[in-house]
C-alpha cells in the first residue's frame, strides 16, 4: 500500500490563492542530522507526517479513501477495496490540506480543507467544504460566496443523494439553521431552525434535527440543550435534574421513549453516561468509571452500544454486549491484545469493515474485516519506518502528592541498556485544563527513549479526564501546587530509582512551557536545564493579548484559571524571577503565535540577556502554536536533543559552562 500510495497522481485539482514559502532543510542542518542521528532511528521518523490516516471504506464496500501527505501537503486517495486499483488522487495547493471527509454514499465524497497554522493548537483557518467523485471528477463547492459556514451533521444512508449539513449565516451573527443539502447539486432545504444563537445540531438516521447544544457565550463549562419530540413539535429548553457547572453533550434522542442518552459532569464530577426520562425528568447511570471521565461513546447508528474509558491502558465497556458491534468490538480485542481498537466503520449492510489499531509501540496500523467470516486483511501501517519491536514501552504509574492526592501518569524508559540511574526529562503537557496524556504512541517520549533518557509524563492536578474536582483543583494554581505536583513527579521518578538526582531536566510546549520555567524557578538546584517551546513566560502578556480572551467565555475562563490581580500573576510568572533562574534555558517560539503571542519568548531572551543568564534561542518566522513545517519540526527537536544531552550528560555539570 505504501507504493500504491505513491504513484503519481492521475486526477488533480487545484485550488487557486496566494502560497508561502515552505522552510527547507539547509545542507548543513542536513548534515548535522544526519551526523547526529549515526545509525540510530533517524530523528525524522519520529517527527514527520504519518504516511496515510483516516482510512475509511465506502458505503457499498467497493472503494477505500485515506488522507496521506504528498509533498507535505495533506492529500486524498481513493483505492478499490482489495487494494489493486488507485482510483484517484487529489490535493490542493501549497496552503490547503484535506483535513477531513466522509463517504456521503457510494461513489461521492465531502472533504474538508484549511490551511494549517499552529501544530500544537490544531489551528485551521479558512475551512472551506467540498463534494467531489470517487473518480475525481465532479469537484465542486457548492457554497462558494453563500456568506455562510457549512458543518456536516449526518451523512443519510437511507437519502444518499443528501445530507443534513449545520449553515451558520454571517448575516445571521452565526446562528445554526438545519438544511438538508442535495451532495449533486449543491441545492437545500430548510430543516429546522433550533432557539440557539450557537452552538451544534444532532440528527438521527432519518435526518430528522431534534436536538440543539448551546454553548454558554460567558462560560466554557456550561451549555444548555434544547429538544423537540419530533418535526412540528415545538422547541423545549431542557430543564436537567442537577444543577451546576459542568459538561452536558447529548448523543441519541429517542422520540418514541422520549428519553435522551447524554454525557453529564454534574451528578459524581465525572463525565458519564445517563439515560434521561423527559416525562419524568429522572436521569438514570447507564456508564461510569470511579477515577476517570469517559473518553467517547460506541454508537451503533442510533443505538448507544459502549463506551471508551482510558484509567490507565484504554477499556471498553461493552453497554449492549449481544449487539452486533460490540460482539465485533470483543473479537477484534481478543484478537489485537494489548492494543487500542477504534476507528471503526463498516459497510452499509456491515459485511465489510475497516479499522485501526494503535499502541504504545505502534503508532497505527489498518486493516479490512470481513464481519462474518472475521478474516482480517492487513491494510498497512502509518509509520511503517517505525519497528515496534524496536519501540520502548509506555508503564502507567501512579503516585501521591505532598497532599494527597493521586497522581497518574506514563513512563517511558529506553528500549535498550539500562533501566535505572538514568538521565531523565519530564515532559509537562500542554492546556493545561481539560487537556491529558494517554497510553498510546508519544512521538516525543519515544525519540527521548531512543537517546537514552527516561520521560516521564503526568497528569498534574488541573488535567482533564479525571472528573471535574481534579480539574478546579488547578485553578489560580499555575506555578503553585500544579508546580508541586510536577516537582513531586520528579522527585518520585529519582525515588524509585529511574533517574539520576544530577540529570535531571523539564520541557514542555504552551502550559508546558511555563511550567518548565517555573521548575527552573521553584526548584533552581534540582534540573540542569530546561526548555520552553511556545511557552508563557508572563501570565499577564496571557491575559492581555492571547486569542482566548478574545471571547467572553474565553475572559471568563482566564479569570478562575489563572486569575486577575496582575502582582499576584506576576510573581506567578518567570519573566519577573529571572535571579531565581541558575540554569541553562532553551526557548523556541513561532513569530506568528497567537495562543501563546510571540513577545513571551522575545521578553524572556531580553531578561535572561540582560541578567547574563545562559540560554539557547529558535524562533520562527511563519509558524504559530508548535511549528507545522517539517524542516523546523526537525530543527527544533534537533535542537532540543542536542540541549537535553549537553546538560544532562556530565553531573554537576554547571550552567556557567553554557554558552548561547
Amino acid at each position: 500500500m505504501r507504493v500504491i500510495f505513491k504513484v503519481i497522481m492521475l486526477v488533480s485539482w487545484s485550488f487557486m490563492g496566494c502560497t508561502f514559502q515552505k522552510a527547507q532543510l539547509t545542507n548543513e542542518l542536513q548534515t548535522e542530522l544526519k551526523t547526529f542521528n549515526g545509525k540510530g532511528q533517524p530523528l525524522e521518523d519520529f517527527f514527520k507526517e504519518a504516511e496515510y490516516s483516516q482510512l475509511k471504506i465506502s458505503p457499498d464496500g467497493r472503494f477505500i479513501a485515506a488522507i496521506y501527505p504528498k509533498n507535505g501537503i495533506n492529500s486524498i486517495g481513493i483505492l478499490s477495496s482489495d487494494l489493486s486499483q488507485l482510483i484517484f488522487t487529489g490535493q490542493f495547493d501549497d496552503e490547503r490540506h484535506v483535513i477531513n471527509y466522509e463517504w456521503v454514499n457510494d461513489t461521492r465524497l465531502m472533504l474538508q480543507a484549511g490551511k494549517k497554522f499552529g501544530y500544537l493548537d490544531g489551528r485551521n483557518s479558512d475551512v472551506r467544504t467540498y463534494f467531489v467523485d470517487y473518480n475525481g471528477r465532479n469537484f465542486q463547492n457548492f457554497f462558494a460566496g453563500k456568506w455562510a459556514y457549512y458543518s456536516l451533521v449526518r451523512t443519510l444512508p437511507n437519502d444518499p443523494n443528501y445530507v443534513v449539513m449545520a449553515k451558520y449565516h454571517y448575516s445571521d451573527r452565526g446562528r445554526p439553521t438545519a438544511v438538508k443539502v442535495n451532495v449533486n447539486n449543491g441545492d437545500e432545504k430548510l430543516l429546522a431552525s433550533p432557539p440557539i444563537a450557537r452552538g451544534y445540531l444532532l440528527a438521527d438516521q432519518n435526518g430528522e434535527v431534534n436536538v440543539a447544544l448551546e454553548p454558554s457565550k460567558q462560560s466554557f463549562d456550561e451549555s444548555q440543550i434544547h429538544y423537540r419530540l419530533g418535526r412540528g413539535s415545538p422547541w423545549t429548553k431542557l430543564e436537567y435534574p442537577v444543577k451546576g457547572k459542568g459538561s452536558l453533550n447529548p448523543l441519541h434522542l429517542d422520540t418514541k421513549a422520549k428519553a435522551l442518552y447524554l454525557m453529564s459532569g454534574l451528578e459524581t464530577g465525572r463525565d458519564a453516561i445517563y439515560r434521561l426520562d423527559l416525562t419524568s425528568g429522572q436521569s438514570k447511570l447507564v456508564s461510569s468509571d470511579p477515577v476517570v471521565d469517559v473518553s467517547s461513546p460506541i454508537m451503533d447508528e442510533d443505538r448507544l452500544v459502549g463506551a471508551v474509558y482510558d484509567p490507565d491502558y484504554p477499556e471498553i465497556e461493552m453497554i449492549a454486549p449481544d449487539s452486533e458491534i460490540m460482539t465485533l468490538y470483543r473479537d477484534l480485542l481478543v484478537s489485537f491484545k494489548g492494543q487500542r481498537v477504534n476507528s471503526l466503520n463498516l459497510t452499509r449492510d456491515k459485511s465489510l469493515g475497516v479499522f485501526m489499531v494503535s499502541s504504545d509501540t505502534n503508532p497505527a496500523s489498518f486493516y479490512k474485516i470481513d464481519v462474518k467470516s472475521r478474516k482480517v486483511t492487513p491494510l498497512g501501517q502509518s509509520m511503517p519506518w517505525l519497528k515496534s519491536a524496536k519501540l520502548a514501552s509506555m508503564k502507567p504509574v501512579k503516585f501521591k502528592s505532598r497532599d494527597g492526592l493521586d497522581i497518574h501518569g506514563y513512563l517511558t524508559l529506553p528500549p535498550q541498556g539500562a533501566q535505572k540511574n538514568l538521565p531523565a526529562v519530564l515532559v509537562v503537557h500542554g492546556g493545561p485544563h481539560g487537556i491529558r496524556d494517554f497510553w498510546d504512541y508519544d512521538p516525543e517520549a519515544q525519540f527521548l527513549a531512543q537517546r537514552g533518557f527516561a520521560v516521564l509524563k503526568v497528569n498534574y492536578r488541573g488535567s482533564g479526564g479525571y472528573g471535574r474536582p481534579f480539574l478546579e483543583s488547578g485553578y489560580k494554581q499555575w506555578g503553585l501546587k500544579m508546580q508541586d505536583d510536577l516537582t513531586d513527579a520528579t522527585n518520585w521518578l529519582v525515588k524509585e530509582g529511574y533517574a539520576d538526582a544530577k540529570r535531571l531536566a523539564i520541557f514542555g510546549a504552551s502550559y508546558g512551557g511555563y511550567a518548565a520555567l517555573m521548575g527552573a524557578v521553584r526548584e533552581p538546584d534540582l534540573y540542569r536545564c530546561a526548555v520552553t517551546y511556545v511557552g508563557v513566560s508572563d501570565l499577564t502578556i496571557q491575559r492581555s493579548d492571547s486569542d482566548t480572551g478574545e471571547s467572553e467565555a474565553g475572559e471568563e475562563y482566564m479569570d478562575r484559571a489563572l486569575g486577575t490581580d496582575e502582582a499576584d500573576l506576576k510573581k506567578r510568572s518567570a519573566l519577573y524571577n529571572i535571579d531565581r533562574i541558575k540554569i541553562p534555558i532553551m526557548i523556541a517560539h513561532g513569530k506568528d503565535d497567537v495562543r501563546v503571542p510571540f513577545s513571551n519568548a522575545e521578553r524572556l531572551r531580553d531578561a535572561l540577556e540582560k541578567a547574563k543568564k545562559p540560554y539557547e534561542w529558535l524562533a520562527k518566522d511563519s509558524e504559530g502554536h508548535g511549528f507545522s513545517q517539517d524542516a523546523n519540526r526537525y530543527e527544533f527537536y534537533l535542537r532540543l536533543a542536542q540541549f537535553l544531552e549537553k546538560h544532562t550528560a556530565v553531573p554537576n555539570k554547571t550552567a556557567a559552562q553554557s554558552g548561547h
